[in-house]
């Protein structure tokens, strides 16, 4: 290694050491209560990866199960319009693109249908195809939206081609279930469950990254949106690992109690 290049491996390690890190699990900190959830849905990063999909574990890491979509015009929307989205397995990774055009059927299996579509054509011409077209304000820019048309099958004639289901979800989905069922229903009803938020800083005094903790509620206290607690951090929630939620271990006010952090945000430490 020459001299030159050791002195740059130096700075970017001095750099990135002056990084907050995200804290340890089993560490003391604390963040800012965002969230009292009383039902377990509410806590779902990643609800549209359903136990069902699991069975599909290979097609997803191959690149076969793609998102589709269309539109249902609809007044009462802020858009105008409805999204109708679900799954389409592929024979094969790259027989559609993103924003290809594809007709689709319902899948063989009776306890998929509705749920997971399959491929039978990709639609070169599109002029034949039926559009929603707005605008968010008189004279703006028109947007064009494929509108669905259902069939007496009860599926659209044409469907526009998203991004493919990624195996990275597939893995922080199963990570997600295994934490969350660290709780009991009683912990939901009984509001003992939280959700907090605090921001690390980088060298710059920055903020670069607001990780999200879920966490176990001290016996015997009451807290609400806006409080500040201390917490003997776990797994953050935005991660692929299982580990342990988080735990408080007390409540230490409220967020114009530290008015010391200026800064909309709330570190950590």
């Amino acid at each position: 290694m020459t001299r030159c290049s050791s002195l740059l491996l130096t700075l970017l390690v001095l750099m990135l050491s002056a990084c907050q890190l995200t804290p340890d699990e089993g560490s003391l900190g604390r963040v800012l209560v965002s969230e009292v959830p009383t039902q377990r849905a509410a806590l779902h990063q990643f609800a549209q990866l359903e136990p069902w999909l699991e069975q599909f574990d290979s097609e997803i890491r191959a690149g076969r199960l793609v998102q589709v979509r269309c539109v249902i015009p609809d007044e009462n929307a802020y858009d105008g319009y409805r999204q109708w989205q679900r799954l389409l397995l592929l024979p094969a990774r790259g027989t559609v693109q993103e924003k290809d055009y594809v007709r689709i059927s319902k899948h063989a299996d009776p306890a998929l249908s509705g749920k997971l579509f399959q491929y039978q054509a990709t639609i070169d011409d599109a002029s034949a195809l039926p559009f929603y077209l707005h605008s968010y304000r008189p004279g703006g820019t028109v947007f064009r939206e494929l509108e669905c048309r259902f069939g007496a099958d009860g599926v659209p004639q044409a469907v526009e081609a998203g991004m493919a289901v990624q195996a990275w979800t597939l893995d922080f989905a199963r990570a997600e279930r295994a934490r969350h069922q660290q709780f009991s229903d009683a912990d939901f009803a009984a509001g003992r469950v939280g959700v907090g938020t605090c921001a690390l800083r980088d060298i710059f005094g920055e903020y670069y990254y607001q990780p999200i903790w879920l966490f176990h509620v001290a016996e015997g206290s009451q807290i609400r949106k806006g409080d500040v607690v201390e917490l003997r951090f776990g797994e953050t929630e935005s991660g692929g690992g299982v580990g342990h939620v988080s735990t408080m271990t007390r409540k230490l006010g409220k967020r114009e109690d530290f008015v010391s952090n200026t800064n909309p945000l709330f570190t950590c430490r």
